[in-house]
């Protein structure tokens, strides 16, 4: 059995929860298992480095389902554990069951993130300041061996829009307050109740314009107030992380697709540098 599949359900049967066939949903940033039949999710985080960012999106989401906001509950009967033999950190979630016949509007996306950020800042949990990710993937973007699989002309080109952009950055004021971190379309499921947000690993201190870079223009209008030049900045930035990450991970077809539309997008709104 895969070793991701093999932590989510012990982990799982530890809470009481029993799969005798479960189904691997995704494996790229984390293992991602459906535990059948029940319905429950495990989240396996099979890198070193995943234990802080998944212990703070149970610790958030559970705190933002209590005061009703629209997000994937944590399993309530579980708590983030260790797997003790492969030492893989794994957290439990209710499976929700998408409404695929479901035509939700732009504008009610934007109102449902609205209602994520007015319980984020009702919670207590303790978030890092967005540039923390910033830096993470600016280290990982000038560390050659890990950027091995990324073509020389686009290591190149992407490590002087990543910087040009943090430049641009210094030079803008802005309040910080707690976000999702990465409200895009993959990080929300439609269902008979309405949208649901999940994966909030990712959430941070920032300006707002942060979590408004990641929508559609039709979903922003839900929103006022913002500065519409920093957020165009933030999308840049964005897109710098996004093709940095993605350039790591090229090795799944899909990652490497990914990033090479980010890149595009770059050298579009920020020429050659």
């Amino acid at each position: 059995m895969n070793p991701g599949i093999r932590a989510a359900v012990e982990v799982a049967r530890h809470f009481g929860v029993d799969s005798d066939e479960p189904e691997l949903i995704q494996e790229t940033n984390h293992t991602v298992v459906w535990l059948r039949p029940r319905a429950v999710i495990a989240k396996v985080g099979t890198r070193r480095d995943a234990k802080e960012n998944l212990m703070r999106e149970f610790e958030v989401a559970a705190a933002l389902f209590s005061q009703g906001a629209p997000v994937v509950r944590p399993l309530p009967t579980s708590i983030p554990t260790r797997h003790h033999d492969t030492e893989y950190f794994v957290t439990l979630w209710q499976r929700l069951e998408r409404d695929v016949d479901a035509e939700v509007l732009e504008f009610e996306v934007g109102d449902s993130l609205r209602r994520v950020h007015a319980g984020l800042e009702r919670s207590t949990v303790s978030l890092p300041n967005f540039t923390v990710s910033i830096g993470k993937a600016r280290d990982a973007l000038f560390d050659d061996a890990r950027m091995s699989a990324m073509p020389g002309v686009d290591r190149d080109f992407l490590r002087q829009a990543f910087d040009r952009a943090l430049t641009r950055l210094d030079d803008h004021e802005f309040r910080l307050q707690p976000l999702h971190g990465e409200p895009h379309a993959r990080n929300y499921i439609t269902t008979r109740d309405g949208i649901r947000w999940l994966d909030f690993e990712n959430s941070c201190l920032g300006p707002l314009e942060w979590d408004l870079a990641f929508l559609d223009d039709d979903a922003r209008r839900a929103f006022s107030g913002f500065n519409d030049d920093l957020l165009q900045l933030l999308r840049s930035l964005i897109s710098a992380c996004v093709a940095t990450w993605c350039g790591i991970q090229a090795r799944f077809p899909e990652m490497r697709s990914y990033g090479e539309e980010h890149l595009r997008q770059l050298r579009e709104t920020m020429g050659d540098c």
